[in-house]
């Protein structure tokens, strides 16, 4: 599942046509599924694009617009982006925990790596 979500949003990149914006949330959304594999089914849901998160970036953000201004930033527009696919942004209970990274050496061998 984590290859056919790769390669839809690969495609999707190439096919924008050097569009800065999906080719910016799609490697968003490749680098997130790389690291939550278990999120790739949402990606590859039926009816779920990156142009479609954009349109839901553009309507998250009229509703602060100011003026003749609106805007997100980063985090908000990545939070509406992964909301759009029924990614929670927030660490939740069900989301594996990443391995804590634990250096296992005496201080005999490092002390022979000195001398």
């Amino acid at each position: 599942m984590l290859q056919e979500a790769l390669r839809k949003l690969q495609k999707e990149i190439t096919d924008s046509k050097g569009d800065d914006y999906t080719n910016l949330v799609g490697s968003f959304l490749m680098d997130h599924i790389r690291q939550n594999p278990h999120h790739a089914p949402l990606i590859v849901a039926e009816g779920k694009s990156v142009a479609g998160s954009l349109k839901a970036m553009q309507t998250e953000a009229s509703k602060k617009k100011k003026g003749n201004f609106a805007m997100l930033t980063p985090d908000q527009g990545f939070a509406v982006v992964l909301k759009y696919y029924g990614i929670s942004s927030k660490k939740s209970a069900s989301e594996p925990a990443p391995a804590p990274q634990t250096l296992d050496i005496s201080l005999d061998e490092l002390m022979e790596d000195l001398m």
